[in-house]
């Protein structure tokens, strides 16, 4: 049943080409498919609850199982993991371990304090 037309396949066809219907046959009826019954309304969203301080209790230590260092930061000792790297910055990860600092060999040792205790808030949330 040739219609005067070249059949490509998908991967051959231009914008401009008219793209082939599937025979009925294949094609699902409208009636096969359920609906779906329609999705509950979602509440009204609430205003989020005031900040709560969640830091710990005033004299808290906080170690690293391979700290070398420790500082004191708003009342609590954190002992925390140094390690020297190619880095151009400071870096602080606060895992469940505890703190890890990575920072650039050429940076000493009171900047990294120093950085420290800028974070301190963050660090002991």
């Amino acid at each position: 049943m040739p219609t005067g037309r070249a059949v490509l396949p998908l991967h051959q066809l231009s914008l401009f080409d008219e793209v082939p219907t599937p025979p009925a046959s294949l094609t699902a009826s409208p009636t096969a498919v359920p609906k779906a019954p329609p999705a509950p309304k979602a509440p009204p969203l609430q205003p989020a609850p005031p900040a709560t301080a969640t830091a710990a209790p005033q004299g808290v230590e906080f170690r690293h199982p391979r700290s070398q260092r420790e500082l004191l930061l708003a009342g609590h000792t954190v002992a925390y993991e140094l390690r020297r790297s190619r880095r151009r910055s400071i870096g602080f990860v606060v895992g469940a371990e505890g703190l890890s600092v990575s920072a650039p060999r050429w940076v000493g040792v009171g900047e990294i304090e120093s950085a420290l205790r800028e974070k301190a808030t963050w660090i002991l949330r």
